[in-house]
């Protein structure tokens, strides 16, 4: 059956299956402290991390993790400055988490499985419109991610 602009609803639906595919398709996947991961009992320099890396919206951020140690927490740049862990934006515990990025801007996240802030894995990162210069190569995983 033809549409009133003239394209049958197969072609339709192939059309918005192929840019669904190319968009995620331009996502790249970024696991949080390299090999290290995301722990608190090495001294990882999350901030050295998070300089050498370019996200941009649609990348993923994978946090891998001793879930009996650790966890993530995003934060507000208010609370994330002043380690008020009392109303956090987002909470994951698996171990092993994807969060995509929706949105340019900054995300703040930290481990506290105990209540404290002190001495735990912490990073701020800085998501970039896909437009700005900087990108970064194609990474094509099929990891589901939650999204932020």
């Amino acid at each position: 059956m033809a549409s009133s602009l003239g394209v049958s609803s197969s072609t339709g639906l192939f059309l918005v299956a192929t840019l669904a595919l190319l968009t995620l398709s331009s996502a790249s996947y970024f696991q949080v402290g390299a090999k290290d991961g995301w722990t608190s009992s090495k001294n990882v320099n999350y901030t050295r991390w998070a300089d050498g890396v370019h996200l941009q919206v649609g990348d993923v951020l994978r946090f891998v993790y001793d879930n009996k140690k650790e966890n993530v927490l995003r934060l507000s740049h208010r609370h994330y400055r002043t380690c008020n862990l009392t109303d956090p934006a987002n909470i994951w515990t698996s171990g092993n988490d994807s969060v995509r990025l929706q949105r340019a801007g900054h995300f703040f996240f930290i481990s506290s499985p105990d209540g404290q802030c002190q001495g735990k894995a912490r990073v701020n990162v800085e998501v970039y419109r896909n437009d700005e210069a900087g990108g970064h190569a194609l990474s094509l995983d099929p990891t589901p991610a939650g999204s932020i």
